[in-house]
């Protein structure tokens, strides 16, 4: 699998040249003997988590009684299709109740009709059953992404004589986030060439806002991937903010009474003596507050039956916050700073994850949880801020954002080694400020960060542990 790479290069900003795909057949050769006799069966792979209840069925399939497929049953195509919702987190573990981003029904609605997209789908959800069970990658996922990308590069030979397709576009998107969460060694630098090659296709077919009028689905994912790949990788984003028609509101009258918002940007520039940073910080508070305290709810409320027209706006407005949350995380701290400025990161860090979390309601299910992706990486980058610096003289100066910090940092670590120290750490916090419970954390942080979702049911198991340790401070 190492060595299937989609190369584009974009030798000028006026074409693009086909990128070479080399040792597909001796992959597929080395992979097949692999696996040949470590691959896990498919009935083999039922009985792995008792828990899961896999689709059990045979290879044929009620969904495509005539072939219509643009894929054979070559790499049990049929039966990767009847598990495509263990690529989504169940209905009852959601983080919130907010229309997840990217949903089952529409991923496959955009994937059946196209072939390239759907192998490369196939193999994302061969992946997810791999990690669901904790069992090794089986050749079909190998298959499909060595189909996907023979057909992709196919397409992309004919540039010159004929417009790539966003299908196309799209297909790419889910090969890098299918490369991105692998973790094999090299990774990055494959992710990195192929966010080259999706920059330069959109680019070439009139950028991102003319893909939004085309096809928002994939819009939806090359913005998910771009933010996701920055993030993690510690990577330029390609699109940011480029799209002048990402809405948010108007920052000078959105809560001009707001007393938090003043203190802290007049104590976050007289502590950092960083006036440019300090303000463009207060400016993402008031937009991330805005979100939680007014669209969140909102949209939780509708649920499932808010309009495509309003979840297309929620989304778009979110990914505006996360690109400027982005650089608030991967801001360089100077070194005349003395860790004062961390509080920037630690602010990015947070705020970045709780959209992640709670308003694209992304959830990875994973046998054993992996300490580079999503929630835990956020986690284990708040900790090692929090282990740089002066925890009490951060919480004297900054009291609402410490705690809030602390608090998604410990739901973010569920799962990880972290987590006890989470739990902890935001116990001893919550007694200093004498916060007793649940019910007067809520309102100490009303005024600044707050939204009902923390308490839902995925979260719940966090809250009495924390219990339990304040309940041990207190006696």
């Amino acid at each position: 699998m190492d060595e299937i790479t989609l190369n584009l290069n974009q030798l000028d900003r006026s074409a693009l040249f086909l990128g070479k795909l080399s040792g597909i057949a001796r992959l597929l050769t080395s992979t097949s003997r692999e696996f040949s006799n470590s691959a896990v069966p498919r009935d083999q792979l039922v009985r792995t988590n008792a828990k899961t209840n896999f689709y059990r069925g045979q290879t044929s399939n009620k969904f495509d009684p005539f072939n219509a497929l643009p894929v054979g049953e070559e790499g049990h195509a049929h039966y990767l299709i009847s598990n495509i919702r263990y690529l989504f987190h169940p209905t009852t573990r959601r983080y919130s109740p907010i229309r997840p981003i990217i949903e089952e029904s529409e991923s496959l609605r955009a994937a059946i009709f196209d072939s390239a997209l759907l192998h490369i789908a196939l193999a994302h959800i061969s992946t997810s059953l791999s990690n669901l069970t904790g069992t090794k990658l089986g050749p079909e996922a190998f298959y499909h992404i060595a189909q996907g990308i023979a057909i992709v590069n196919k397409r992309l030979a004919n540039f010159r004589r004929k417009t790539v397709t966003d299908n196309t576009i799209c297909a790419i998107t889910i090969l890098t986030h299918l490369e991105l969460r692998s973790g094999r060694p090299g990774s990055p630098a494959r992710v990195k060439a192929h966010l080259d090659g999706l920059e330069a296709l959109v680019d070439s077919t009139g950028g991102m806002i003319a893909l939004l009028a085309r096809d928002p689905f994939t819009t939806k994912h090359a913005y998910w991937i771009d933010v996701q790949s920055a993030y993690k990788l510690g990577l330029q984003p390609r699109f940011g903010l480029n799209s002048p028609n990402l809405p948010y509101p108007d920052l000078e009258h959105s809560e001009p009474g707001n007393r938090i918002g003043a203190r802290y940007q007049n104590r976050l520039f007289n502590l950092t003596g960083l006036q440019d940073i300090s303000q463009e910080t207060i400016r993402v508070y008031y937009i991330l507050r805005h979100l939680i305290t007014d669209k969140e709810p909102t949209a939780g409320l509708q649920e499932m039956g808010i309009t495509d027209a309003d979840f297309q706006t929620l989304q778009l407005y979110s990914f505006h916050l996360m690109y400027r949350l982005l650089a608030l995380a991967q801001y360089e701290v100077p070194e005349v700073s003395n860790h004062n400025a961390l509080i920037y990161c630690l602010f990015g860090h947070a705020g970045f994850r709780h959209i992640g979390m709670f308003t694209c309601n992304i959830k990875k299910f994973y046998a054993q949880p992996l300490p580079d992706q999503g929630p835990i990486l956020t986690s284990t980058r708040i900790k090692a801020i929090l282990e740089r610096i002066d925890i009490p003289a951060f919480q004297i100066a900054y009291p609402e954002m410490m705690l809030w910090v602390i608090m998604i940092g410990g739901i973010a670590s569920m799962g990880s080694e972290s987590y006890t120290w989470f739990i902890e750490l935001l116990a001893e916090s919550c007694c200093v400020a004498g916060i007793a419970g649940t019910d007067e954390l809520a309102v100490f942080l009303a005024e600044f960060l707050w939204s009902d979702f923390y308490l839902g049911p995925v979260c719940n198991e966090f809250w009495v542990d924390v219990t339990k340790e304040i309940s041990k401070h207190v006696s």
